[in-house]
């Protein structure tokens, strides 16, 4: 679980997966979130067999409706679910009107559940099967490409890309070290500075690749080809210069000093 002093360790496993396909590493991600949150909240603990999925992104033609009477009901729309097809149990947000969100467990395999394929038309990441639901690390293949005496040029995309990932490393190490001996601080500044600076990372490591690589990393070598299509993909999970806004919100309201050593 994250903030009990082996958060690095959470975030080494999902960066084994993800050196072996994104498209499974962005379900084993939301399922191992899912797990995380149920966990923080004291809600049921998963079974075996369950696979679970976070939908959380807000579309702006759609919101989940939520109902709390007699029962819990919710009605609506969720979209860009990933692995809506093959998870059993999904923690979505929905809303009661302009109230919200509201996060609600809800088991896939009822009647009253419908996917909608077709939407997803993505090439990147297209694994994950994202679909409409009615009622969602970088590996340097530069290196095995990269003789002892390659030409200057390509030496020097590897040197980039070596400092980007230490860069990137540096960032996940520390962040892990301020989450686990301060669990219960809100650390959302901090995953939005690390989210981009990871983000950055990998663009520049995706960039420099291709360059030292060429065309025929891209048209010969299917490995880096569909890297190549996921990462840009799975990296839009962000918000961009939105959450650059938000970060610039509270570094107006950090004490003087936080930036110093």
């Amino acid at each position: 679980m994250p903030g009990q002093g082996r958060t690095i360790n959470r975030w080494r496993a999902l960066a084994t997966v993800a050196v072996h396909d994104l498209s499974l590493a962005r379900l084993f991600e939301g399922h191992a979130d899912a797990v995380a949150i149920l966990a923080e909240l004291r809600g049921p603990v998963t079974d075996r067999g369950q696979t679970l999925g976070v939908w959380a992104a807000e579309a702006r033609d759609h919101r989940v409706q939520l109902e709390l009477t007699p029962s819990v009901r919710v009605s609506g729309i969720k979209r860009w679910c990933s692995g809506a097809g093959v998870l059993t149990d999904a923690l979505v947000t929905a809303w009661r009107e302009d109230a919200g969100p509201y996060l609600v467990a809800v088991p896939l395999g009822h009647a009253a559940v419908r996917i909608r394929p077709g939407d997803w038309c993505a090439v990147g990441m297209s694994a994950t099967a994202s679909s409409d639901v009615e009622f969602d690390s970088t590996p340097a293949f530069v290196r095995e490409h990269t003789p002892e005496h390659a030409d200057p040029l390509r030496a020097a995309h590897l040197g980039a890309i070596d400092m980007e990932l230490w860069r990137a490393a540096a960032a996940l190490r520390s962040a892990a070290g301020c989450i686990d001996a301060n669990p219960r601080q809100d650390a959302r500044a901090l995953a939005l500075r690390l989210r981009a600076a990871v983000e950055q990372a990998a663009l520049a490591v995706l960039d420099r690749a291709g360059r030292a690589l060429g065309a025929s990393a891209y048209c010969l070598n299917p490995k880096f080809a569909k890297m190549a299509a996921d990462l840009p993909v799975f990296l839009r999970q962000s918000h961009a210069d939105h959450d650059l806004a938000v970060l610039g919100g509270a570094a107006k309201r950090e004490r003087a000093g936080a930036w110093t050593l």
